[in-house]
């Protein structure tokens, strides 16, 4: 559980941290993402990517 919740919610936090630079420029010339699907894209490739290595299954990650 403890890895769930980093792989989710700390490592979206330092994601955001290191994007920050650029977010200004991001919602300023997109505003076409009003139902936060980026923010959901970006947790299901994480959850994938976690479940693909705990089983052991490298060849998913890549695909």
């Amino acid at each position: 559980m403890t890895a769930l919740v980093t792989v989710n919610y700390v490592s979206a936090i330092v994601l955001k941290i290191k994007l920050s630079k650029w977010s200004d420029q991001i919602t300023n010339s997109n505003n076409y993402d009003k139902n936060n699907a980026g923010k959901y894209i970006g947790i299901l490739e994480r959850l994938f990517i976690f479940f693909f290595v705990v089983i052991n299954f490298w060849e998913g990650i890549g695909f």
